[in-house]
């Protein structure tokens, strides 16, 4: 089967700790659109994610990772997310 996902992809950044030196920082691909397409490229169907990422270094560092080849660059930064302890960060 076929799906086309159209949504939003994300660099997001978790913070886990109260101490710099001693924090977890996980930084992963993220987006509610990108989240729904790769659940659904691990259950073995053929995905055409269709989303954006920023024409900068988080935006290559995603477009290397991730498994959907048809992701499009623009001339913008790459949509970043980042929260500590589960908390968002403004």
């Amino acid at each position: 089967m076929n799906i086309d996902v159209y949504g939003a992809l994300f660099y997001d950044i978790y913070i886990y700790g109260e101490k710099p030196h001693e924090s977890q920082i996980i930084e992963i691909p993220g987006g509610s659109g990108f989240n729904i397409a790769y659940l659904l490229y691990k259950l073995g169907y053929n995905i055409s994610f269709n989303g954006f990422i920023g024409n900068d270094l988080k935006g290559k560092y995603l477009k290397d990772i991730i498994p959907f080849k048809n992701i499009q660059v623009k001339e913008k930064k790459t949509a970043t997310f980042i929260s500590k302890n589960d908390i968002p960060l403004v």
